[in-house]
């Protein structure tokens, strides 16, 4: 569905919309319709990499990574839906581009 903003706080970031033409889930996601609202992948957190710093220090570093596979717990998903419908969209839709990714609360 189309939907309007009628203005931005831009403080806060809070977005007030309007002419919202059909009804729409507590919590729904909102993104553009030309396809990059649909999420790729997952992005992993894994920290305590051993690294060297420049001056000759050994330091634990944060690195990111694409998941591309793996049972993920939903726990941790950052504003993991509480629908289900929702739930199941965005299952689906990593899955298509990472198939080998099960979920917690699939079982």
């Amino acid at each position: 569905q189309s939907v309007s903003f009628t203005s931005v706080n831009t403080s806060s970031g809070v977005i007030t919309a309007s002419a919202i033409s059909a009804a729409a889930i507590v919590g729904s996601f909102v993104g553009a319709a030309d396809g990059t609202e649909s999420p790729l992948a997952i992005l992993g957190n894994r920290w305590g990499v051993k690294c060297t710093d420049l001056s000759g220090v050994s330091v634990d570093v944060l690195e990111d990574q694409l998941l591309i596979a793996g049972h993920i717990k939903t726990a941790n998903i950052v504003n993991y839906p509480a629908d289900l419908a929702l739930a199941a969209w965005l299952k689906s839709t990593l899955r298509t581009n990472t198939p080998g990714m099960t979920f917690d609360d699939s079982f």
